[in-house]
C-alpha cells in the first residue's frame, strides 16, 4: 500500500497544504471535493534496480531550507497518517495498492470523492513504519507506536547508545562481509580492523549506599591501585568500573535517592551483602581479580535471593572471562601507552566477539565507549544510515508480508558531494537485497540538489518560506523537468539560492570592488592600482573577472597632459601643505 497523497487543514506552520508523493495518480482538494486524474508520465518499478526481491514502490524527496516546514511535514506523516494518533485538525491521507484507492482522515462525510475508495482503520495491519535520522540536534524524540525510531536524538535518550550504535555497526559489518561483491555499492563501505574503546568513568557515588560506604570505598582503592604490568592494570580498572556501573544499575532499577533506607527491601538487602559485604571482607590488592570474579560467581551460583539481577551477573561473569582471556592471549588488545583506561581491539571478528559478550552484560547502561578510530565523519554517517537501515531487517526477521515506510531525514548529512550523488542507488541495491519480499516505500527529506538530479519531476516537494512567513509546496517554474539533470542548472536554480550562487561574502566583496573602481578620484586609483588588480586576478568567474578589468582600465585611460596637469595639482597639494607647517 503506497501512501500517494496527503491534505493538511493546519498543524504547526503547516496550513491547507497539499502534497502529491508521485504515484501513479494525482489528487487535488478544489471546494471540499476530492479529485484526481492519472500520471501520466509515472513509470512502473521505476526503482527496481539490481538483484533483490524488495518491491520499492516510490522514493519521494522533499526539499527545502531550514524552517520551511520538512520536520513538520514528517511529524505529521509519523504520527497521524501512519500512526495511530488523530488530529485536531481535519486531514485527508489517500493510499494506492493496485488499482485500489483508501483513504484515511478525520470527518471524511464533509468531502465528496469522484472515486471509488474504501476507508481504512487507523492501525493498518501489515505496515511498518521506520524513522531514519543521523541528525543530532538535543530534540527530545517521543516513541511513536508501531514505529521503529532509530533518529540519532530517540537513541541518545536511551542509557545504552554506545553499545546500541555498536551493535548496529557489527550487524551491518557481519552481513555486509558475507555480500560484499554481490552488493557491489559505489561507495566503499569499508569497517577498520581496529577499534577504540575507552573505558567510561563510572564512580558510584556512595551516598546512594550510605550503608555501604566504607565497604565500597575499600573496593574502589584497591581496584585502582597501578599494578606491574599494564594488562593487569587494564583489567582492574575494567573491574572498578563493571563495579560502579553495576552499583548506579541497581539504584536506578530500585529507584534509590540519598540517604534511602535500604534494609527494608528483602531482595536489595541480599544483593548488596553479596556484592559489597562479603567481597570488601575477602579483597586485597594481592587477589583483587580472582576475588572480584570468584564473588560474581558465588552471586550467580545463589542468584534466587535476588531473581531480577539473576541474568545480569551471569552476562557480566562471561564478559569479564572473556576480557580476561583475551588479555591474556597478548595479540588482540593494544593498550594505550599514555592511558590505563583506553585499549584497541585488533582483527575484525574478534571486534564482532568482543561486541557480542558486551552488548549481553552491559546492564542497560554502557561502561565502555567506542571509536572507529580512522573513519572520517562522512565514513561514520555512511554505516550508521546503513547499519541502521538492516537494523529493519533485524527487528522484523521473520516478516513475510510487510509494507514499510521508509521516512529519512536528511540522508545527506556530513557526506562528500561525490557520496551525495551515489548514495541513493547505494541505498536502493541494499534495501532491495535484504528487504526481502516487502514493499518499500521511501520519503526523505533533503538540501541537496543530487536528490533532484537522481529523481522524476513528479517524485520532488519544493517546500519554500515566504518571506511573510507562510509555507508552500510546489514544483520547480515551469514544471521543469528534474531526472538526469545538470546539477549546477539545479543548484542555480533561484529555489536553491537567492540572488546567485556565489558566496555572501564574495558577493559583497565583488560589489564593494566595483564601486570603488566606478567612483575613486583617478589619483587614488593609480596609486591603488596593483591592489585592485590583485583583487580581480583571484576572482574565478571569467566574465566577472573581465568585466572588471575592463572597467579599470577604461578609467585609467587618459592622455599624458591629463597626467601632467594630475601631477601638478599633487606638487600644489604638497607644497601648500609645506607652507601651512611653516
Amino acid at each position: 500500500m503506497e501512501l500517494a497523497y496527503l491534505w493538511i487543514e493546519n498543524y504547526k506552520v503547516l496550513s491547507n497544504q497539499e502534497f502529491n508523493f508521485g504515484a501513479k495518480y494525482y489528487f487535488s482538494l478544489k471546494n471540499k471535493t476530492i479529485t484526481y486524474s492519472e500520471n501520466a508520465s509515472h513509470i512502473p518499478n521505476f526503482y527496481n534496480i539490481g538483484s533483490g526481491k524488495a518491491n520499492i514502490t516510490n522514493i519521494t524527496a522533499v526539499i527545502g531550507q531550514n524552517g520551511a516546514g520538512k520536520t513538520t511535514l514528517f511529524e505529521f506523516i509519523r504520527k497521524y497518517v501512519l500512526g495511530s494518533e488523530i488530529p485536531q485538525k481535519k486531514f485527508i491521507a489517500v493510499y494506492i495498492s493496485g488499482d485500489h484507492i483508501f483513504v484515511k482522515g478525520n470527518r471524511l462525510e464533509e468531502y465528496l470523492f469522484n472515486f471509488k475508495y474504501s476507508q481504512i482503520e487507523n492501525s493498518m495491519r501489515k505496515n511498518k513504519t521506520v524513522f531514519i535520522s543521523t541528525v543530532y540536534d538535543r530534540k527530545t524524540e517521543e516513541q511513536i507506536p508501531h514505529e521503529l525510531n532509530l533518529s540519532t536524538n530517540f537513541l541518545l535518550q536511551k542509557n545504552s547508545y554506545e553499545s546500541t550504535k555498536i551493535q548496529y555497526d557489527i550487524n551491518l559489518l557481519d552481513v555486509f562481509s558475507k555480500n560484499k561483491e554481490e552488493l557491489s555499492l559505489n561507495i566503499d563501505l569499508r569497517f577498520p580492523d581496529n577499534l577504540e574503546v575507552a573505558l567510561i568513568d563510572n564512580l558510584m557515588d556512595s551516598k546512594f549506599f550510605y550503608e555501604y560506604s566504607e565497604q565500597i570505598n575499600k573496593i574502589n582503592n584497591i581496584l585502582l591501585i597501578k599494578e606491574i604490568s599494564k594488562e593487569k592494570t587494564l583489567y582492574r580498572q575494567l573491574l572498578f568500573t563493571v563495579f560502579n556501573g553495576f552499583l548506579r544499575y541497581i539504584s536506578r532499577q530500585k529507584k534509590l535517592h540519598y540517604n534511602d533506607k535500604i534494609r527494608s527491601d528483602k531482595e536489595l538487602n541480599f544483593l548488596l551483602n553479596d556484592l559489597i559485604v562479603d567481597l570488601a571482607k575477602k579483597i586485597d590488592p594481592l587477589n583483587a581479580d580472582d576475588t572480584f570474579l570468584l564473588t560474581l560467581r558465588d552471586m550467580s551460583a545463589r542468584s534466587d535471593n535476588y531473581k531480577s539481577y539473576k541474568k545480569n551477573i551471569k552476562n557480566i561473569v562471561v564478559f569479564l572471562e572473556y576480557v580476561g582471556n583475551l588479555l591474556g592471549e597478548g595479540k588482540y588488545i593494544d593498550i594505550n601507552e599514555s592511558r590505563d583506561d583506553r585499549f584497541t581491539l585488533i582483527g575484525q571478528n574478534k571486534i564482532i566477539e568482543f561486541i557480542n559478550y558486551y552488548s549481553r552484560s552491559n546492564f542497560k547502561k554502557d561502561f565502555l565507549e567506542f571509536n572507529w578510530a580512522v573513519l572520517s565523519s562522512g565514513e561514520e554517517c555512511i554505516i550508521d544510515i546503513f547499519s541502521r537501515l538492516y537494523q529493519v531487517v533485524k527487528t522484523n526477521n521473520g516478516s513475510q508480508q510487510l509494507n514499510v515506510y521508509l521516512l529519512i531525514d536528511e540522508i545527506e548529512n556530513n557526506l562528500h558531494p561525490q557520496w551525495q550523488k551515489q548514495i541513493l542507488e547505494d541505498m536502493i541495491r541494499f534495501i532491495r537485497k535484504f528487504y526481502s519480499n516487502w514493499n518499500v516505500q521511501i520519503i526523505l527529506t533533503s538540501h541537496s540538489p543530487f536528490m533532484i538530479s537522481d529523481l522524476p519531476h513528479y517524485n520532488v516537494i519544493l517546500m519554500e518560506k515566504l518571506i511573510n512567513g507562510e509555507i508552500v509546496n510546489g514544483t520547480l517554474e515551469n514544471h521543469e523537468l528534474t531526472f538526469a539533470s545538470n546539477i549546477h542548472t539545479v543548484l542555480a536554480h533561484s529555489f536553491f539560492m537567492k540572488n546567485g550562487t556565489m558566496g555572501q561574502f564574495a558577493t559583497n566583496k565583488v560589489n564593494s570592488l566595483y564601486k570603488q573602481i566606478l567612483n575613486k578620484p583617478i589619483s587614488e586609483l593609480i596609486f591603488q592600482r596593483e591592489e585592485f588588480e590583485r583583487l580581480i586576478n583571484i576572482i574565478s568567474e571569467p566574465i566577472l573577472r573581465h568585466k572588471l578589468m575592463n572597467t579599470l582600465e577604461e578609467r585609467l585611460k587618459f592622455n599624458v597632459y591629463d597626467e601632467i596637469n594630475l601631477l601638478k595639482e599633487e606638487i600644489l597639494k604638497l607644497k601648500r601643505l609645506n607652507n601651512n607647517n611653516d
